[in-house]
Order: C-alpha cells, then structure tokens, then sequence
C-alpha cells in the first residue's frame, strides 16, 4: 500500500491508535526527525526531574521515554497531508493505581512525523478503513431496508386491480 493511500485512509477513519514498548522502541528509531509542535507538562515538577532546573525541553532524552508498557500511548492523525502523532506519557511508578493503566500523566507530546514513518502504522490503518467501510456498508443495507419497506408497504397497501396484470 502507497503512503499516499495510507494517508487518504486515516483521513476516513480519524485516527490509529498505538502503544506498548515494542511500537515505542520502533518511534524512538524515527524521534530524530519528528518535529515537535507541542509539548505540556501537566505538572512542572515532573520537567525539573527529567531536565532540571531551567533545563531545556530535548524531546530525545531518554528519561523522557522511560515507562512500563501500559504507559505510554500514540495517536496518529492525517492532518492537512502531515502525519502527525499525540504521544502521552505518564509515570511508571503509578501504573497500579487504574487498573494497570498509568496515571499522573507525565507529558503530552504533539509531534510531526515523517511520511515514510506511515507504513508502520498499516496494520492498524487497515483494520480502522476495513471497520469504516463495514460501517458503511451496514448504513447502506439499512437504507435498502428502509427503502424495500416503504416500497413493500405501499405493494401491500394500495394493490393493483385484479385483471390489470
């Protein structure tokens, strides 16, 4: 599949969701390139442990990166043809606390992505367009129902005169 056409799917799906340490290890290769649009600490103590005091943002520390698994997840979007990912990272020593799920969010990272970093993401692309496309399928049988009803209803309703076949 062309990234052109991976592309044009995630327009109709919205977005693909990612996540876990295998995918992390595999963004990380990609980081480098990123262009980072955004970044939120939710609270500044959690910058000053990973950059110090006045430290600067360096979206490449690994510090930064440092979690369980369950912790960390990626969205990707299709935004104006850029590709661009919503990574939220949150603390490794709360991952309990929610039913292994990480709370006390770390970090929200808004990052533009290299285009060729889209066929790591086919799998999921595919799996989203193939349930949209089933959803739109089922909305396409629905108005068929409709219609065949309607159609069925007047035929029951208003018959034809007998001898006028």
């Amino acid at each position: 599949m062309s990234k052109k056409d991976l592309m044009r799917k995630l327009s109709f799906v919205g977005n693909v969701f990612r996540a876990g340490n295998s995918f992390k290890h595999m963004f990380l290769e990609v980081l480098p390139e990123c262009k980072v649009i955004e970044h939120k600490f939710p609270d500044e103590h959690e910058r000053y442990k990973i950059f110090g005091f006045g430290g600067k943002f360096d979206v490449t520390k690994n510090e930064l990166w440092s979690t369980y698994e369950e912790c960390i997840s990626f969205r990707f979007t299709n935004d104006n043809g850029n590709l661009i990912c919503y990574v939220s990272i949150y603390n490794r020593y709360e991952r309990s606390l929610f039913g292994g799920h990480g709370s006390n969010k770390r970090i929200d990272i808004v990052l533009k992505v290299p285009s060729k970093f889209i066929s790591n993401l086919s799998d999921s692309i595919e799996n989203r367009f193939d349930g949209y496309m089933n959803d739109r399928y089922d909305e396409y049988l629905m108005e068929q129902r409709e219609q065949w009803k309607k159609t069925k209803a007047n035929q029951l309703l208003n018959p034809e005169p007998i001898g006028n076949h």
